[in-house]
């Protein structure tokens, strides 16, 4: 597994699709507009979006905790004192103690988010006729693909406004894109890039178009340009849907994380 001479151990993968899995989230909390904030307990990364979805309010496992009950009881505190959903995400195998922690705190199991890794880089990957991808530069696109989320993963608007900012246009490391077919806006896709790892996220394609390789596309882009920012590796968060799709392009679980959540 090697790109621009680097061979890549499977540690190596975990750590790179970790790393920016961890990193990604918070800007979500400090560029958006809900007042939401991220806090650094020790080995606990904790991310509170100010809004009532437990997917973006967040205590990650970064690493093995000390004493992972009261460790774990103080982050879950902050969320329960707000009111708010919250899901505690741990790459199994990484703190048994902690996994064992959480059910004793009363949480439960919430399934396998997986983490996947490509290493290959230098794929071409494929394309689809008509298929026009732009970068989001401006208040226009910047709209186009605030729309594809919130039409895709069914995030309402209002909470979609308070996490999803024009900001994000202005970090250098971070790019947005749509898609669209014959003139019609039918997907979306960003490139978040951290220490060399192209992170992929926000993959989205209209129903109505799905099962045309649309999605597939729009994830090889940002692969196609995390290469040409100087990323050795791509890693994203799969679906059960997008997980076959993701596989066949190359893609491979290496971090499956451990979600844990109230009843």
């Amino acid at each position: 597994m090697k790109r621009d001479g680097i061979a890549l151990t499977e540690d190596e993968l975990v750590a790179r699709t970790d790393s920016n899995y961890f990193a990604v989230w918070p800007l979500y909390s400090s560029l958006g507009d809900g007042g939401g904030e991220t806090r650094q307990r020790g080995a606990l990364t904790i991310t509170d979006s100010c809004t009532p979805m437990a997917n973006f309010n967040n205590i990650f496992v970064t690493r093995p905790l000390r004493d992972p009950v009261p460790e774990l009881r103080d982050a879950i505190a902050l969320f329960d004192e707000r009111r708010r959903p919250f899901v505690v995400r741990i790459r199994d195998g990484l703190d048994p103690a902690a996994e064992r922690a959480c059910g004793e705190l009363g949480l439960v199991d919430g399934g396998i988010t997986p983490g996947m890794a490509l290493a290959d880089m230098g794929k071409p990957g494929t394309r689809v006729d008509g298929l026009d991808v732009r970068t989001a530069r401006d208040r226009e696109t910047f709209q186009a693909h605030f729309e594809m989320i919130v039409a895709a993963f069914g995030v309402p608007r209002q909470f979609a406004e308070m996490l999803l900012t024009e900001r994000f246009l202005h970090m250098p490391d971070v790019e947005l894109y749509v898609g669209y077919l014959d003139g019609k806006l039918v997907a979306s896709s960003a490139l978040f890039v951290t220490g060399r790892t192209a992170g992929i996220y926000n993959v989205a394609t209209l129903p109505e178009v799905r099962g045309r390789g649309i999605g597939e596309a729009m994830t090889w882009h940002c692969v196609r340009r995390g290469a040409a920012m100087g990323c050795v590796a791509a890693t994203l968060q799969a679906s059960d849907m997008g997980r076959p799709i993701y596989e066949r392009m190359g893609f491979r679980l290496v971090s499956p994380y451990c979600t844990y959540q109230r009843p």
